[in-house]
């Protein structure tokens, strides 16, 4: 993907210096990062992102499975520990927080596309998650991807639903849970 974007040379003399000066075991995770401070993708300003959004591609098609969230067990937490369960979400998910359409780009360079973006402007919050081994990607809502990042850092429920502001919390942990992206809970701190 990145490749396309910038024509081989490009790509093959950045992965060059990339490879120089970094670990093999951080070769694509730390590429990102790499091409963010790499000054001939100055005018790219988003390219960094972009590869961050592919190797989150590639991270979670590569991720191990987690068995279904036990909704009966979930159904038998009183409603007053519920503020304070803590969710895992499926080892898939990834979430990519970008200043820059990186989904549009992203889908542009995808095979049969002529690499047009449908737009050019806007912050994208992408949700990537594998479902029946098929990577998929779903832009969020800022406050949305507030709420993922949250539940990714282990917060409680409570917490996670202040992110939300004016967003129906409910909706969104919905939107988790049907898509199989919520794999276990606990009863977090007392």
């Amino acid at each position: 993907m990145v490749s396309r974007l910038v024509g081989d040379g490009f790509f093959g003399e950045a992965a060059r210096h990339f490879g120089r000066q970094s670990p093999p075991v951080e070769r694509g995770a730390g590429f990102s990062a790499f091409l963010a401070a790499y000054a001939p993708a100055a005018g790219l300003p988003w390219l960094a992102d972009v590869a961050r959004l592919e190797w989150a591609w590639h991270e979670s098609l590569m991720a191990g499975d987690a068995p279904a969230l036990d909704f009966e067990a979930l159904a038998r937490v009183p409603e007053a520990a519920q503020p304070g369960l803590r969710f895992e979400l499926h080892p898939s998910v990834r979430l990519v927080r970008s200043p820059w359409p990186v989904l549009a780009i992203w889908e542009a360079n995808q095979p049969g596309r002529d690499g047009t973006p449908e737009r050019e402007d806007g912050a994208d919050d992408v949700l990537v998650w594998r479902e029946e081994q098929r990577v998929r990607m779903a832009l969020l809502a800022p406050e949305e991807a507030g709420v993922v990042l949250r539940l990714m850092q282990g917060a409680a429920l409570e917490e996670a639903a202040a992110v939300a502001k004016d967003r129906d919390f409910t909706a969104v942990l919905g939107r988790l849970a049907s898509g199989g992206l919520l794999a276990a809970f606990s009863p977090g701190a007392p």
